[in-house]
Order: C-alpha cells, then sequence, then structure tokens
C-alpha cells in the first residue's frame, strides 16, 4: 500500500525549512531492494514521516512505527533526517528465491494458471458457472476475465447480485487467491452444503480475480520479489510507465493519497477513469444492479468502509458499514474502520468510494493480512480460510439489502441520513437459513 497523506499541519511546520533540499522519496518498483521498519519516537516524528510523499508503505501503527519497501539511498535519506530506521530484509530478490526457490510462483496462481482455473471450474460444474466471459483488454491486448456462479447462471434473474474483485495493484496476490478458493469452496459444496446450495441458488455471484493483469504479468516476468503496483500504462512524455487503478477512478479523483507523477506508485492517471482496467469495470459495474461489492487487496489485516478520500468525513451509512464489516471481520480479528482509522492514510479514486459514491452499492475493501505483499506459501491455507467467512457473509445478507436500507431510515438518521449521537438503529444485517432477515442487536452511535 503505497500512499502519499495529506500534509499535516505540524508536519508542514517541521519541514517548511528543508523542503528547497529534501530529496525525491519513493524508489521505482525495479529498485525496491529492501525491507526496513522505522521507529517513531513520538507523535511529532510519525506526523513529519507521513507527511513525506512518495514512500512506499506496507504496513503502519499510528505514532508507533511502518514497514516500507525501499533501498539503500532511500535508508540513508530517511536516518539523515533522524529517523530510526531498522532494516529487516537486506536483499528481497535473495530472500524471496530462499523462501520461494519456484521459479513459477509456486503454489500461487500466474496470470494463465488463473484463465486455466476458471476454464476448469467451468469444466467440471458447468450448471453452475458461466464460461469466463472477456469484458475488455488491457493496453498489452491481455483479457479482462469475469465468471458468474449462480443456479441458472446463463440467465439474468432477479435474485442479488454480488461483486469481487481482486488485484488492482499488481504485487497483491493473496487478492486473487482469496477469491479463488471462494470460487472453489462454493462449486465443490454446491448441493451438499446448505450453504453454499442456498448462495448459488438465491444469488449471482460475480469475480473479477485479475483486474490488472498487464502488471501481474510484468512481476512474473521479473520473478520472487518485484514490486511493481500499477499497470503497464505508456505515459505521454514520461520514461516512467503505469497508472494506479486504484487512484483513477472518478470519486474526488486526485485530491488526497495520490501523485500526478508518472514515477510515482500512486500516480493517479491524467484524469479520471484514463485507464483500461477502470473503463472496464465502471461499464460492468453500471450494467449490473449489484447490492454489494468486495474489493482485495493486501497487506494490512483491515477491512475498509467508505470513505477513504478524506479523513474527516464519515459516509453517511458508517453505522451499517461497521456492523458488516465488524462481522466479515468476527472470525479473522482484523481491523475495522475507513482507511485513515486503520492503515493511516487518505486516498482518492478508489473502487469502493466510486462504487458507493456513485452507484449507490455497499462497497468495502478487505486488505488480506499476511507477513508480506508476497507470503509464504505456507501461509496460503490459512489467509485463504480466514477470508472464506466474510465472503459467505456479504453473498448471503445481500438478500436483505433493501430491508437494512429501509431499516436505517426510518429507526436512525436524519432526514439527510446523517444519524445523531444517541440515535439507537435497529439494524438488519443478518438472514436465517431461509434468507429471512433478522434484526441484529441495536447500536447506539457516540
Amino acid at each position: 500500500m503505497t500512499f502519499s497523506p495529506r500534509t499535516a499541519l505540524l508536519a508542514a511546520a517541521l519541514l517548511a525549512a528543508v523542503l528547497s533540499s529534501a530529496p525525491a522519496y519513493g524508489v521505482p518498483p525495479e529498485t525496491a531492494t529492501m525491507r526496513a521498519r522505522v521507529e517513531f519516537s513520538d507523535m511529532d516524528q510519525w506526523a513529519e514521516f507521513m507527511a513525506i510523499p512518495g514512500v512506499d508503505i506496507m504496513l503502519s501503527k499510528r505514532g508507533v512505527g511502518a514497514t516500507i519497501i525501499t533501498n539503500e539511498k532511500e535508508v540513508d535519506e530517511l536516518r539523515a533526517r533522524g529517523f530510526e530506521v531498522i532494516v529487516e530484509v537486506p536483499d528481497l530478490r535473495s530472500y524471496y528465491r530462499s523462501t520461494m526457490p519456484r521459479a513459477d510462483f509456486g503454489e500461487f496462481h500466474t496470470f494463465s494458471e488463473m484463465v486455466a482455473f476458471l476454464d476448469q471450474l467451468h469444466a467440471a460444474y458447468p450448471n453452475i458457472t458461466t464460461v469466463k466471459d472477456s469484458i475488455g483488454a488491457t493496453e498489452e491486448g491481455r483479457a479482462f476475465w469475469v465468471m458468474k456462479i449462480s443456479d441458472n447462471p446463463d440467465v439474468d434473474e432477479s435474485e442479488p447480485e454480488v461483486f469481487f474483485d481482486g488485484m488492482h495493484h499488481a504485487r497483491e496476490p493473496m487478492a486473487m487467491e482469496c477469491i479463488l478458493h471462494y470460487m472453489e469452496w462454493l462449486c465443490e459444496n454446491y448441493g451438499t452444503d446448505p450453504e453454499a446450495t442456498f448462495l448459488v441458488d438465491n444469488r449471482e455471484i460475480w469475480f473479477w480475480p485479475i483486474v490488472n493483469p498487464d502488471g501481474y504479468v510484468y512481476n512474473e516476468s521479473i520473478g520472487w520479489g518485484t514490486m511493481w503496483r500499477k499497470n503497464r500504462r505508456v505515459n505521454s512524455g514520461s520514461s516512467c510507465l503505469g497508472v494506479d487503478d486504484n487512484r483513477n477512478y472518478d470519486w474526488a479523483w486526485g485530491t488526497t493519497g495520490i501523485s500526478t507523477d508518472p514515477c510515482n506508485d500512486v500516480y493517479c492517471g491524467p484524469e479520471a477513469f484514463s485507464e483500461l482496467e477502470t473503463q472496464a469495470y465502471r461499464d460492468f459495474a453500471t450494467a449490473h444492479d449489484f447490492v454489494l461489492n468486495v474489493s482485495f487487496h493486501s497487506v494490512a489485516g483491515s477491512v475498509l468502509i467508505p470513505w477513504s478520500h478524506d479523513s474527516n468525513a464519515f459516509c453517511p451509512d458508517r453505522p451499517l458499514f461497521l456492523d458488516i464489516a465488524n462481522e466479515m471481520a468476527k472470525y479473522n480479528g482484523y481491523d475495522v474502520g475507513t482507511a485513515y482509522e486503520t492503515i493511516n492514510y487518505e486516498c482518492s479514486g478508489t473502487t469502493c468510494d466510486w462504487f458507493y459514491g456513485a452507484l449507490g452499492c455497499l462497497s468495502l475493501c478487505i486488505e488480506v493480512g499476511g507477513s508480506d505483499f508476497w507470503p509464504q506459501e505456507s501461509e496460503l491455507p490459512g489467509l485463504r480460510a480466514e477470508n472464506l467467512w466474510p465472503q459467505q457473509y456479504v453473498t448471503r445478507i445481500a438478500g436483505s439489502y433493501l430491508a437494512v436500507r429501509d431499516n436505517y431510515a426510518l429507526n436512525g438518521g436524519d432526514a439527510d441520513g446523517e444519524p445523531d449521537a444517541g440515535e439507537t438503529l435497529d439494524l438488519e444485517v443478518t438472514v436465517d437459513n431461509q434468507g429471512i432477515a433478522v434484526p441484529a442487536t441495536s447500536a447506539t452511535l457516540t
């Protein structure tokens, strides 16, 4: 998760004297050779660090420390500014070669293996899956593959539609792995497991495992240890390639947590929806009537809710989002909240903000946990398993979405949709085995 948060007033004052000579932070993915931890002595130092644009932060804890992807030059620059930097992995490529020696990404699916997975799933379960469907193509000509799982997959029925997507960022393969695991679970358990059977029979469930194929295939060409994040767009007037697809959606686009530098990992593109990936996503989403969307990322171990673009603003359906997100995190213990509340940054032009803000679809982001963007193979079963329940849960509650929203409007919130402190909301966000909404415990806002 690379980010560039809005500059705090304190940090601005601290940095004003050195701006003219400050180095440009943020290392190109090809030169990201180290993993290091920055320790903060106090909140002032944390604020100063968070105001530095371009540092590639994998994990962070407010006022305590941050794990960064970096190189020797940037480590020296940070130390020169007074930060304590502890190099945890001095040579990422050697580290990955030693822990994951297979050149084909081992247990992680490559792009071609993901495509084959979809074909094999349909061949094995043709009655509940569609043939993989291309909804567009990348700059390098790779198809955007989606698939639907439902009891009448080739018929557009009047059933709630749910959408799971992954790998807007090319170095986050666990996003794809969690989605493929859920697809396989649904198919293998249909007809024998009551939950899987109910979900397939009563929902239209769509999957897009790899939103950014070009970036992922580029990582495959380099091998273990690569940190390429963006797509592979050719940027006019720059030798640097790529746009961050998850900063390119038309909701508060280009405002916070972005860069206008094509060489930066959070480059938002020349305009909103400039990218083939986000254009395909927009057209696909607007062609459907999705009730719930979950967008997978890694590696923070969090369930994120809107808004991501403004740390001072809460979305109108915040109580409902929190209730859903807390249930999603029930078994994996993930943190819950906005991006700023959980992983300490703002980001604009994101999938979930756009999906919720523009289309009114409840959209959440799961940041899969793990030790790294490329976790060890031994972590895969646990990471897949701990993200199975959240997908099952949101698929199920999609059937009670209208009851949820109607109940929210009746029992909490003013005409503008903003709940007041002290109001009690009776949030219907669970259903019984027959799909009938059951009131959850009332929640009082503070």
